[in-house]
């Protein structure tokens, strides 16, 4: 079996990692990086999560479905903001969705 290379592992290396992302290339302000979810059980509606960045930086984290809207506002440190590394986490989770949507 192939070993993964090693990335981070400890806390320290991940706030480092997320202290060192700068803006990801391809991400654009004001567009929605949607991902369907993949639990098809036929019970189950059509529900999406959805990460978008404003054009002030702040992070906004949403699903929709049948269910009412549920949103979560992630501020930049400039506005107020004190979950820096959830910002910087929700920008690799839009890359990756992203990335996804190219590959699908």
């Amino acid at each position: 079996m192939r070993k993964l290379p090693k990335i981070v592992e400890t806390d320290k290396e991940i706030i480092k990692f997320l202290d060192s992302l700068g803006w990801p290339e391809g991400l654009e302000v004001d567009k929605s990086y949607e991902i369907m979810c993949d639990d098809r059980s036929p019970d189950e509606y059509e529900r999406l999560l959805n990460i978008s960045f404003s054009c002030d930086g702040d992070a906004w984290a949403f699903t929709t479905g049948e269910v009412m809207r549920r949103s979560v506002r992630i501020r930049t440190t400039g506005g107020g903001g004190r979950n820096r590394f959830t910002r910087a986490a929700l920008m690799i989770l839009a890359t990756a969705i992203r990335l996804d949507q190219g590959n699908n």
